[in-house]
């Protein structure tokens, strides 16, 4: 995180003008509390953004590899099919058994959310 990224604390008002009149500690104190609800709100909700982009980014890089390996099971299976008809029955089995286990993979992860 930059330091242009996090939120500067308000300046007191007797750094603004050294005559003002000083607070009372009950105020200062309400007011340092509210700042740091408000910087911690700040940071939670910052947080929750990063974590909720780093899941969605990992379901894409899940359903890539999974598109990706559907695309090598296909070629392996015409590759069977071209060789030994008898057994491009079977292989077509392999690639209903990749695509029901990939898509309980991508649907568990999108429960977590």
């Amino acid at each position: 995180m930059s330091d242009s990224e996090i939120m500067r604390r308000p300046s007191d008002a007797r750094t603004l003008d050294p005559f003002a009149p000083s607070r009372p500690k009950a105020v200062q104190r309400s007011l340092d509390r509210t700042g740091a609800w408000a910087l911690t709100n700040a940071a939670h909700a910052q947080a929750v953004g990063y974590v909720t982009a780093s899941r969605i980014e990992a379901m894409e890089v899940a359903t890539e590899q999974a598109l990706l390996g559907l695309d090598r099971v296909t070629r392996l299976e015409a590759a069977i099919a071209k060789r030994d008809p008898i057994n491009a029955e079977r292989a077509a089995g392999f690639i209903e058994d990749f695509v029901f286990a990939a898509r309980h993979e991508i649907r568990t992860m999108s429960r977590e959310f």
